[in-house]
């Protein structure tokens, strides 16, 4: 039994000096993205900008561009790590992914259904913000029913059938 635990201690720690690796990597990321671009910052810039001195050009590409593109770069990871993990969670299958699915292929048939058939960019022009925001309702509508469509339903695990009929929705002349 001592056995056991020693080697799951040995597992958690070194799932600990990974998680504190990528922590690292990402921070080292973030701060080489707030440096990098068209308009060149220096360090010393950044140093002012964090002493509260007025440096205004960087201040204003540093809080307005680098840093929100920082942050939603992180969110997204974030969010599409946890939607892979949950979805595999539910399948209770480590391989299941949206493309193995068909889910993706079915999401793009029913999002280009919205669109030809939907009016948005099918040279109909409307000024109309109500409009707009209808569009993307239906394309969102329409990528969900095209992925209920591949018979994935989380509640009955029926991935197989996902998979065949997902196929439908795949060019096949290439």
């Amino acid at each position: 039994m001592d056995k056991i635990v020693t080697q799951y201690k040995k597992y958690r720690a070194h799932n600990r000096m990974l998680i504190r690796i990528m922590f690292i990597l990402l921070f080292i990321t973030g701060c080489m993205a707030l440096v990098t671009g068209s308009y060149q910052i220096s360090w010393p810039e950044i140093v002012h900008l964090l002493q509260g001195e007025d440096v205004e050009m960087s201040r204003q590409i540093i809080l307005n561009i680098r840093l929100p593109r920082i942050l939603a770069a992180i969110v997204t990871g974030t969010i599409l790590s946890l939607s892979g993990a949950v979805m595999q969670i539910l399948l209770r299958n480590p391989l299941a992914s949206p493309y193995t699915l068909g889910i993706s292929n079915a999401a793009a048939f029913g999002a280009s259904c919205c669109i030809v058939f939907g009016g948005s960019g099918a040279g109909i022009v409307r000024s109309s913000d109500l409009f707009a925001m209808a569009n993307s309702y239906m394309i969102t509508l329409f990528a969900f029913l095209g992925s209920l469509s591949t018979g994935y339903y989380p509640v009955n695990y029926k991935s197989k059938a996902g998979i065949g009929r997902g196929n439908y929705f795949v060019r096949s002349d290439y």
